[in-house]
């Protein structure tokens, strides 16, 4: 142990900034935003793109700004719960966390030009702050099966002497050789091969798999009224994305006989920070006072990202404990792009009576179309032709469907009811029996005078297809099922 620690000292001192771990996961997980903001919005199922007047319809529909008539203020707090279901091995475990965010903020202020510009009701300009999608979950799973992630280290670091292996796998096999998980071999040609150290029997694993963080809009937009029958809008959009993972890994041998090894541990951190920028337009056009048609298209976020991380590991032996010390523990950290896909929103609104309002929203979104890109940085230039490709080939454009209803009971009190689909991002051809969201919300409302107030409740529920290694095969398949339930409450001030 103590020459493979020296090799691990020499090595460690230049690894890391020529790796990269991006891949079509992360993809998806940038490019496929929700609906989140005001009260009244969540209540609604996201779906206000035709029927506007609130602060949260400029993420689907800038032109929906337009239909306000006076100067507005709001601020929504947001409580989630996520209780996580997991399949694996034969065995179900359950896990759960709960987080508060702030999931809106945003002014308005409308001019009366009625007096003073042909044809122009109102105009409008605001600044606004939208949570798009949020990244809480606990997820945990525990089960044996014969597959282990010492086998994906040991097939890693084929070929490799153990001198360099900190050099080319420093996240993976290094940990693993330099706790005695796996050990070097030579096969018949004389090449250096690795494999791990275990029996016949099978593994009983555990993971544990944390993470947090989001994704949140900032937007300047400016809107405007036409006779009340045309409204336009635009905005220049922000996005501030943050994305904490961190999972830890055991292995127990059920049947250790012949072998030191016992158990080891295998933990990963990783840190995301980005920032994007796109720019969305919309149309709202009313051929009827009560009848609105609505159209918006959001161009592709270009995201800059820098990702930091660490890798840990340890090993217990029949006599012997090994541990990388923390100050040894790889750590890396690379700076990409990513182009996200672009976006069109289809919606129609109907108002009865002044007192039922219902809308329904079709969104089109082009998953497919997702592209990494070098961060112009000469030290961190790669090829991503195998990464680009995977998502041309894993996802396909869906249309995300939203439909929203809202009551007055009376001029003071509401009640909302909503639901919305987004149909898996998977290819057709991919066996991929998760990804398809659904989400439930309700809600209710009061106006007094200049203030009001909303709540809103929504579960969004999903299942996932996670595989901690090997995805080719099924054994390693933990299926996990996730209810997400989101509180909502929105302070508002008219003035």
């Amino acid at each position: 142990m103590q020459v493979k620690n020296i090799i691990s000292a020499i090595a460690l001192t230049a690894i890391a900034t020529f790796s990269h771990a991006q891949n079509e996961v992360d993809a998806l997980r940038y490019s496929q935003t929700f609906f989140g903001g005001t009260a009244r919005y969540t209540g609604m199922g996201g779906s206000f793109g035709a029927l506007g007047a609130d602060l949260s319809v400029g993420t689907s529909n800038p032109a929906g700004l337009g239909r306000f008539s006076q100067n507005q203020f709001s601020f929504t707090l947001n409580n989630y719960s996520v209780s996580s279901n997991t399949e694996f091995g034969g065995t179900t475990s359950n896990s759960f966390v709960n987080r508060l965010k702030v999931d809106n903020i945003g002014i308005l202020f409308a001019s009366n030009r009625e007096s003073k510009a042909r044809g122009w009701r109102h105009l409008q300009f605001a600044f606004t702050y939208n949570r798009l999608a949020d990244f809480s979950s606990n997820r945990y799973y525990e089960g044996e099966i014969f597959n282990s992630l010492l086998d994906v280290f040991a097939a890693q670091a084929y070929g490799v002497d153990p001198s360099l292996l900190y050099e080319y796998t420093p996240f993976t096999s290094a940990l693993a050789w330099d706790t005695y998980a796996i050990d070097e071999v030579y096969d018949a040609s004389g090449t250096v091969a690795y494999q791990p150290r275990l029996t016949n029997g099978n593994m009983y694993h555990k993971r544990s798999i944390q993470t947090r963080g989001g994704i949140g809009e900032y937007s300047l937009a400016f809107s405007g009224n036409y006779l009340n029958k045309l409204y336009i809008g635009g905005s220049i959009n922000f996005q501030n994305t943050r994305y904490i993972e961190e999972y830890s890994h055991t292995e127990e041998l059920t049947e250790p006989a012949g072998v030191s090894l016992r158990s080891f541990t295998y933990t990963w951190q990783q840190t995301t920070k980005g920032t994007g920028v796109n720019a969305k337009l919309g149309v709202i056009y009313a051929p009827i006072e009560d009848l609105r048609i609505g159209v918006a298209f959001h161009t592709p976020t270009i995201m800059h990202f820098k990702d930091s991380y660490r890798t840990g590991m340890n090993a217990t032996h029949d006599t012997v404990y090994y541990e990388i010390p923390s100050n040894f523990e790889p750590q890396g950290e690379f700076s990409y792009r990513f182009a996200s896909p672009l976006r069109a929103v289809f919606s129609g609104g109907y108002v009865v009576m002044k007192r039922l309002a219902i809308n329904v929203e079709a969104e089109l979104a082009t998953y497919n179309k997702g592209n990494f890109r070098n961060s112009g940085d000469p030290m961190m230039a790669v090829s991503w032709e195998t990464e680009n490709q995977a998502i041309r080939n894993l996802y396909r454009t869906t249309v995300n469907l939203r439909t929203g209803l809202e009551f007055a009971f009376s001029p003071s009190f509401l009640a909302r009811v909503g639901f919305a689909y987004y149909p898996s991002p998977y290819d057709k051809s991919v066996n991929n029996i998760g990804g398809a969201h659904y989400f439930y919300s309700a809600g209710i409302g009061y106006r007094w005078k200049k203030i009001f107030i909303d709540a809103g409740y929504r579960l969004h529920n999903t299942k996932i297809d996670y595989y901690a290694f090997n995805a080719s095969d099924p054994t390693n398949l933990a299926l996990i099922t996730e209810n997400k339930h989101q509180i909502a409450i929105t302070l508002g001030l008219r003035f």
